[in-house]
């Protein structure tokens, strides 16, 4: 459900005003140690998924597709799959 009448229009300039101004203050990421930093921060200060994120991002790219998945066991793993994955259902490309 949308906001009424010119509510929706302020919090679409508010969007575009917070995305300029992360913009304006970002900076890439442009060593592997940076962005194994930045992704240690993001998993609660873990720096060994910070690292193994970062060799993710150094082996796939940078814009490659990359998930996490928690699980029991006591160690942390890297696991890289080409091509696409489906968890479920069935593509059949149209001719």
């Amino acid at each position: 459900m949308r906001p009424a009448g010119g509510a929706q229009a302020r919090i679409d300039r508010a969007v575009e005003a917070v995305v300029r101004e992360l913009q304006r203050a970002g900076r890439p990421l442009r060593s592997e140690e940076q962005i194994a930093q930045v992704a240690a921060l993001a998993a609660n200060r873990e720096q060994e998924l910070g690292r193994l994120v970062a060799e993710a991002v150094g082996r796939i790219g940078a814009d490659g597709i990359i998930s996490v998945r928690e699980e029991m066991g006591l160690e942390s793993s890297l696991e890289i799959t080409a091509g696409s994955s489906f968890r479920a259902g069935i593509y059949r490309p149209t001719s």
